[in-house]
């Protein structure tokens, strides 16, 4: 992993102001050391990471561990490249997913305004029930969260759960954080939820042990996945209907993506 001196990164104007505790956490770097490397563009730009820069500060550090992300070859690569090169935390693929929705966004405006956005319901025709803003923004959603290797619908609930805590960090600033330690996306947006409806008593979202019997849990989906699997392969694709198969395509790359990060996950349990 590289490392760079932190005068070479490029903070810019963050919208989170409040740090947090960053002597704890600096204290749990110096201990266990940096478990996530900082996110930045080739020029330098943070992406994610201002508390690990600032908790390395406070340590005396000069140099952090990066990741250096071109939001360029994330969109021109194979997904399954993108998926098993990265290793991100949820609210990092939200602060890489953003910077490809800023640059996506104009080119999915116009391709709305021809008619050719993935709203349409025919040749040159628009859905009438959604607005031309929605499908573009449904769309850039949908290229970000395919090039971060997540599905469209965990993007969009991991995105609102990073939102919410930059606009009230004294009510969500913690659940970002949670997310990441757990990648429960689910859990985290629920709580987030109950907190806006003021039913975060009633409805207390275990994060840690949400799944009281995780190993049977885990290996039942494993037995059905490889039953799956193991069914799919005699499957003849090529009497499959064309168009139904494009959607078909799509469902499964995202479901792939997401097993390929529980199994990285699963890899990095302590004994």
């Amino acid at each position: 992993m590289p490392e760079w001196a932190l005068d070479r990164i490029v903070i810019g104007d963050r919208v989170r102001k409040d740090m947090g505790d960053l002597a704890s956490f600096a204290e749990s770097i110096k201990h266990r050391g940096l478990l996530h490397p900082i996110v930045v563009t080739p020029d330098g730009a943070l992406v994610a990471g201002h508390r690990r820069i600032e908790a390395v500060r406070l340590l005396g550090g000069k140099k952090i561990a990066v990741t250096v992300v071109d939001v360029a070859d994330l969109l021109s690569a194979e997904r399954d490249e993108n998926t098993e090169r990265k290793d991100w935390t949820e609210s990092e693929a939200v602060a890489i997913g953003r910077l490809i929705e800023e640059q996506e966004r104009p080119g999915a405006a116009a391709r709305t305004a021809t008619g050719r956005s993935y709203g349409r319901k025919g040749k040159g025709e628009l859905d009438s029930n959604l607005t031309a803003s929605s499908k573009h923004s449904g769309e850039v959603a949908a290229i970000a969260a395919k090039a971060v290797g997540m599905s469209k619908n965990t993007y969009l609930r991991a995105r609102a759960v990073v939102a919410a805590a930059e606009a009230e960090p004294g009510k969500y600033g913690d659940l970002p954080a949670r997310m990441d330690e757990t990648g429960n996306v689910s859990g985290t947006h629920d709580e987030m939820q109950h907190r806006k409806n003021g039913t975060a008593g009633r409805h207390a979202v275990h994060y840690k042990k949400r799944y009281p019997k995780t190993n049977d849990m885990i290996r039942r989906a494993v037995d059905a996945l490889e039953g799956i699997c193991s069914g799919l392969s005699g499957v003849k694709v090529e009497e499959a209907d064309a168009v139904a198969s494009r959607g078909w395509s799509k469902a499964l790359e995202g479901a792939a993506a997401q097993i390929r990060r529980f199994a990285r996950r699963l890899k990095n349990v302590k004994k």
